[in-house]
């Protein structure tokens, strides 16, 4: 079973590590797509906040899954968190796309994108449930506080993305 959850942890770490730095290369992008839109009109002060806010969350991401590659109880909780987090985003993301656009006037392609992202969240919550896993648990042995400021974390970051909306 050890050698089974070695190879599950190297799995979880390097999906983590790719979707991770996709993340953040895209908000990079973004962050300098809004930047030279907005250079005229924002402070580059504000600016620079906007893409280090942005950037926080895939560098978790990517630290989780490095940390979770070593067999580290930080990576454990990092991980779990990111997924739980991702899985969220992408759920709540392809509803508000859902009912934003109307699925049946348009073309195929959004119903395809929303397949596929709907394939994503169903894989991070595979993740999710697989490090909530009883063999998980044991090795990393998480505390109570561990798991209360887990779950704080995962209220603010919905609460946050529910009041941005």
């Amino acid at each position: 079973m050890i050698k089974n959850l070695k190879k599950i942890e190297r799995i979880i770490g390097i999906m983590l590590i790719v979707f991770g730095t996709y993340i953040l290369f895209v908000k990079i992008s973004e962050c300098y797509l809004y930047f030279n839109i907005l250079k005229e009109q924002v402070q580059t002060i504000n600016l620079v906040y906007y893409s280090l806010y942005e950037s926080i969350f895939p560098i978790l991401v990517l630290i989780g899954g490095i940390l979770l590659l070593r067999s580290n109880k930080i990576g454990w909780l990092l991980s779990l968190f990111s997924s739980v987090c991702v899985d969220y985003f992408l759920i709540s993301n392809s509803i508000r796309f859902i009912q934003e656009y109307n699925l049946v006037q348009d073309s195929n392609y959004k119903a395809v994108i929303i397949i596929g992202i709907l394939l994503l969240a169903i894989i991070f919550l595979i993740i999710s449930i697989i490090l909530l896993n009883k063999a998980f648990r044991e090795k990393y042995k998480p505390s109570i506080f561990n798991l209360i400021v887990l779950l704080i974390l995962m209220c603010f970051v919905i609460f946050r993305n529910y009041i941005s909306v």
